[in-house]
This record gives C-alpha cells, structure tokens and sequence, in this order.
C-alpha cells in the first residue's frame, strides 16, 4: 500500500501526493454568509484543479446547510479529512 505524503503548502491549503496522482485539500468560506468552513478536495493537473469532493465540514455556519451533501455529514478535523480523503481516493482509483 503506497503512503500518503501531506504537506502543509498554507494555513487552509494542504498538498497529497498519493497514488502516482497530486491533490489538494483546501479548507474554504462555505454555507450561510460565508461563515462556515469546509474542506474541499481537488485533483491538480498541472496548475489547473478539478474539484472532487467537499470532504467534511470544520466549522459549522449556525444551520450545517452544506453539510448534507459532504461526504462527512458532521462536523470534524482536518486530520479526519485527510484520512477521509485517502478512502475517497482509494473507492475512485
């Protein structure tokens, strides 16, 4: 099994380097009036990204409206996120 290689490119910005492929896990303004965050998943394909998944909420917007179509449907840690991630990767490849 490869292992995963994160790195910490910004404060909301985290890079994953697994599998032969690069991606980016980016923690964004998400739900009402930009108040909550999420954690997005996206491919890089050179300097371009193709989002994937909203991997998991970090901090709720006061109604979790978002939070119904995440694949992680409460609120978590970027460390979850991750680990999350690495299965959403693996089910896709």
């Amino acid at each position: 099994m490869e292992k995963a290689k994160f790195t910490t490119i910004s404060s909301n910005e985290t890079r994953l380097d697994y599998k032969g492929n690069k991606f980016m896990l980016i923690e964004q303004n998400r739900g009402v009036y930009g108040m909550g965050r999420a954690i997005q998943l996206y491919l890089m394909k050179g300097f371009e990204k193709e989002h994937l998944k909203e991997i998991g909420w970090t901090k709720s917007d006061g109604s979790c409206s978002g939070m119904k179509d995440a694949c992680i449907t409460r609120l978590t840690t970027l460390d979850e996120c991750k680990k999350a991630a690495i299965k959403y990767i693996d089910a896709l490849l």
